[in-house]
């Protein structure tokens, strides 16, 4: 039944046909992690869960459980729920996916994991978290496209609306979609001692299946871009940067942030002698 419930949701906007290309030779290598980028849509678990029927547990935000349908299939999946901007609940996910990971102590669906932990426009792969990569086991990389001429189905930007991008997509006529499923990726005995390496070479693969380039940003760069957004101040800059490079963490420039702009009294963006003194 989840079967043909996850085909009935795809139809429902669109996607008449997927497209599915296989490259594995060894298709009986089954890792106990997938991972798939760059996450576009809102419907890329459910085209995740059409490739890998019936329902593969997933990670997402905690979000998710109050979506109509998506909820459910994520609960019905097992999933693991983070609160993406909690450190603890970030943590205690790190730990679920190394339990995960390790056949000998999980014999359920594969987990499902979007690396770069937010949706993007697919026109680059931002940086992979290290989460599915600290096990250091064997992974499932898994690359989406969404081919189209007038309407892109990403979830952001003009799309960030939820209902208004769902309608968008059921008044298009067809939505498009291709899945190339790449050879398993099994980590180096380097790559098992540094996890970001590892993160790097599979994102590196995955890049040149997708014939994009990449990017050091991460989803923090997304949260604090919002806020600068908010209060007009320019953000030409990567927050893993200042992070190392000042010893700051995520708190601290949001701070930052905020005090700028309680400084920037004509909300130019730009703080003035005068403002600064």
């Amino acid at each position: 039944p989840i079967v043909i419930f996850n085909r009935l949701l795809l139809w429902c906007v669109g996607f008449w046909r997927i497209r599915i290309v296989d490259r594995r030779t060894d298709k009986s290598i089954r890792p106990k992690v997938i991972v798939c980028a760059p996450h576009q849509c809102f419907m890329d678990p459910i085209v995740m869960a059409y490739t890998f029927p019936p329902l593969p547990g997933a990670v997402g935000k905690k979000e998710l459980l109050s979506m109509p349908l998506v909820g459910s299939l994520f609960v019905a999946g097992q999933g693991i729920f983070v609160d993406r901007k909690n450190s603890d609940s970030r943590h205690a996910c790190k730990d679920a996916i190394a339990w995960r990971a390790n056949p000998e102590t999980w014999s359920g669906p594969p987990t499902l994991i979007f690396p770069e932990g937010t949706t993007t426009n697919g026109r680059i792969l931002m940086q992979f978290k290290a989460g599915p990569f600290l096990p250091g086991k064997p992974v499932q990389p898994v690359v989406l496209k969404y081919p189209h001429k007038h309407f892109s189905v990403s979830w952001v930007g003009a799309n960030s609306n939820l209902g208004k991008l769902i309608l968008r997509m059921m008044l298009q006529f067809a939505n498009f979609c291709e899945v190339e499923v790449l050879e398993p990726y099994t980590p180096s005995a380097a790559e098992c001692a540094d996890a970001g390496l590892f993160a790097r070479n599979v994102r590196k693969s995955m890049a040149c299946s997708l014939g994009i380039g990449t990017t050091e940003h991460t989803y923090d760069d997304v949260f604090l871009s919002e806020i600068a957004r908010k209060y007009g101040v320019q953000m030409n800059f990567e927050v893993d940067e200042l992070k190392s490079r000042y010893d700051m963490c995520f708190e601290d420039l949001k701070t930052l942030i905020q005090d700028f702009h309680k400084l920037d009294k004509n909300n130019d963006g730009v703080l003035s002698r005068v403002e600064f003194e």
